[in-house]
């Protein structure tokens, strides 16, 4: 029996005992004690996940190879392939030749009165479901002709719209940025992102939405 196996069995043994003492000291109630077992097994069951080899097989690949080089479309062809909401790789290689990708320092100012939403704000993507911080925006699409062609297939409307660069929540997605037409966003609120990204360009969440670090504030002066 492996290491494994054996603190899995340790942990049922475990188990047994606080059953008992819940059982007879923590209610007289049947439900309350119903819903303490069900608690503590909950508990034990996301404890045994983490110690699964996947879950750290995982963890490897966002923190210790995505983090540090961004999105490789190798590692996730699927997700590379998906379409218009696709990782913008290209960020990382022609952000500061291009300014593509909202990646422009050029100060936004003054800001269209057809950008509707603001750096800072949290939102979901109305067709993928994924949430994700707006880090960047330009008035209209700023990226490759090929990615264009690509991606906005089918709808040239999302050449002509404001186009956002978005800092994926990464329990929802593996990848750490993407670049989105406007009407694809809705704005949610009492949501944080998880991403190891967003100290970059943020201070400090206030519970309605992220707060921009000086660099990014005099970029976008308006939001």
């Amino acid at each position: 029996m492996d290491r494994l196996a054996l603190l899995q069995f340790a942990i049922l043994l475990l188990a047994v005992p606080l059953q008992y003492f819940i059982l007879t000291k923590w209610s007289l109630k049947d439900i309350e004690q119903t819903q303490a077992i069900n608690k503590i097994s909950n508990q034990i069951n996301q404890f045994l996940h983490y110690l699964t080899p996947n879950t750290w097989f995982n963890w490897f690949i966002s923190f210790v190879i995505e983090v540090p080089l961004g999105f490789n479309p190798l590692l996730h062809k699927r997700t590379w392939r998906r379409g218009v909401e696709s990782p913008a790789t290209e960020v990382y290689y022609m952000r500061e030749k291009y300014g593509y990708f909202a990646t422009s320092p050029n100060i936004r100012s003054p800001k269209s009165e057809f950008v509707k939403y603001r750096v800072g704000q949290v939102i979901r993507h109305k067709l993928y479901g994924y949430r994700a911080v707006i880090v960047g925006w330009d008035e209209i699409a700023s990226a490759p002709d090929e990615w264009l062609d690509e991606h906005h297939q089918g709808h040239p409307e999302y050449r002509t719209q404001p186009n956002y660069s978005v800092l994926l929540d990464t329990r929802d997605r593996r990848a750490h940025k993407t670049y989105i037409p406007q009407e694809h966003i809705e704005v949610i609120q009492q949501t944080k992102i998880v991403n190891a990204q967003i100290s970059d360009y943020f201070n400090l969440f206030d519970g309605a939405q992220y707060i921009m670090q000086p660099w990014l504030q005099e970029q976008y002066p308006h939001d």
